[in-house]
């Protein structure tokens, strides 16, 4: 773990509506997200 303070990791997020999980869904499975999808209620 000494290493882990010195490799620049930078995450991404998109932030999908709840109401639009399919939408997150389909990015997804189509390869348009970078990073992590996160619905919000």
């Amino acid at each position: 773990m000494a290493l882990a303070p010195k490799v620049p990791v930078r995450t991404t997020t998109t932030v999908y509506a709840l109401q639009d999980a399919n939408a997150a869904l389909e990015d997804l499975r189509a390869g348009r997200l970078q990073g992590a999808a996160v619905p919000v209620p």
